[in-house]
């Protein structure tokens, strides 16, 4: 492998083995991001690599021989994780000729084997803000590395992303991909109660973020003093790539 690809599938192996547990990838994404904030990869190499890392993914058999596999997916509930070694040699892979093309461009080995982009644009936009917390505010961080506090686990629920403030206060921050209504509010108060229990903490604010904030939304947080609101918008921009391998 060249150059920064060996980098990136260093750092992905390291994630795993300083979390020795299932990851998705949004906390993949986070601990690399992390751990290597001076390395500048890209968020989109790493999804290839991990991708490319899975002896159970058909399309990194076919496009990503060279990769090492490492890692297996889990399509139930969309983790990776290190492989057995008894699951080495057992992947099934189909011919060239069974497998469209689209499915070579899927945005997640679950999307390769069930379809689906609403769930790949919700993670590129949790994906980006895990990586700019400091967008929605200064001294902003994830609220623990190992496991990094993605998709965090609560009484049955997944928190988006827990952060803590610079004051080390827990911050819930709930994404909308479209519009954010009223109800996320509750939604947003029940996370408040049980982490504050869970942690044991005397406090835990909370920051909405969706493409659109309704009136409504803005009604039933107004009396809410730890809620903060925001709206994102997507921008395009275009980097010049060499063609060089390192």
């Amino acid at each position: 492998m060249a150059g920064k690809i060996k980098q990136i599938h260093d750092a992905i192996a390291a994630c795993f083995r300083a979390n020795d547990r299932p990851l998705n990838m949004a906390q993949i994404l986070a601990w690399i991001g992390n751990k290597y904030s001076d390395a500048g990869f890209n968020p989109a190499t790493i999804r290839a690599q991990v991708y490319g890392s899975c002896t159970n993914v058909p399309s990194a058999q076919i496009h990503r021989k060279d990769t090492p596999k490492i890692l297996y997916f889990e399509k139930s509930n969309r983790t990776y994780r290190l492989q057995d070694q008894d699951e080495r040699g057992q992947e099934d892979v189909p011919s060239v000729d069974t497998v469209l093309p689209e499915q070579f461009m899927a945005e997640d080995p679950g999307d390769e084997l069930d379809g689906g982009s609403t769930f790949a644009l919700e993670a590129h936009l949790r994906d980006y803000l895990v990586l700019h917390l400091s967008k929605l505010e200064k001294g902003l961080q994830l609220w623990c590395e190992s496991p990094p506090s993605v998709e965090y686990v609560l009484s049955g629920c997944r928190v988006d992303i827990l952060a803590k403030d610079i004051s080390g206060v827990p911050v819930v921050v709930e994404l909308k991909l479209n519009r954010g209504y009223d109800r996320v509010v509750g939604q947003a108060l029940l996370y408040q109660g049980l982490l504050e229990a869970e942690l044991g903490v005397p406090r835990v604010r909370i920051i909405l973020v969706a493409a659109e904030i309704t009136e409504k939304l803005k009604i039933a947080a107004r009396r809410q003093s730890d809620i903060e609101l925001f709206e994102y918008a997507l921008t395009m921009d275009v980097t010049k790539i060499s063609a060089s391998l390192d």
